[in-house]
């Protein structure tokens, strides 16, 4: 609380007058982010609505990374996301899921949104800390090209992790769709 009234440039006991503690402040700054989210358009297709989901939950987490912490204490949220969490549970469904291989699979896309601001946040206070290079060499130390090839043709990709996340995302709910046809075949196979 201290630190807000610090920003703001007011007394302590002056937020106090607008809110009752620091959770009721937390819960009024989620609301504000929740209900200026533009929820993208509806899509026909389940893949296209996942990807539309996740990438906005994806920039609001960019742009207001305090969230991230917030989600990662898993004590706080907003009513506000609720009509997203049904479009992604319904287009789920719709790629044959149950019930529960929808919830799991939802908290799965948002731990991997979560996990990657996570991320994100970490490489941007040690860029900030240490140049680009330095980060490079201390991640992963150079070993004989003819050793590890493999390990040498990543290091090339490290700088673009940052700038893949739709790319990734694609390619896991392609595979996800695939191995729910998969189980569902198998399911009708055994019966």
């Amino acid at each position: 609380m201290r630190a807000v009234a610090r920003h703001l440039n007011c007394g302590t006991m002056s937020l106090y007058h607008y809110v009752q503690n620091r959770e009721d402040l937390l819960q009024g700054m989620l609301d504000r982010v929740a209900s200026g989210m533009r929820h993208p358009d509806v899509q026909g297709d389940p893949i296209k609505e996942l990807t539309g989901i996740f990438m906005l939950l994806h920039r609001t987490f960019h742009q207001e990374p305090w969230i991230v912490r917030v989600i990662v204490a898993g004590d706080r949220g907003s009513a506000g996301v609720l009509p997203l969490i049904e479009r992604a549970l319904a287009a789920l469904a719709a790629l044959g899921m149950t019930e529960k291989g929808a919830w799991q699979t939802y908290h799965l896309l948002l731990d991997y949104c979560v996990g990657e601001a996570l991320v994100a946040q970490e490489r941007h206070t040690a860029n900030e800390r240490r140049s680009e290079k330095a980060l490079s060499a201390a991640a992963l130390p150079m070993p004989d090209p003819t050793q590890f090839p493999r390990c040498m043709k990543a290091v090339a990709f490290m700088g673009e992790l940052d700038r893949v996340f739709e790319e990734n995302l694609a390619r896991f709910l392609e595979n996800t769709a695939l191995a729910e046809t998969i189980r569902q075949k198998r399911l009708r196979d055994l019966n």
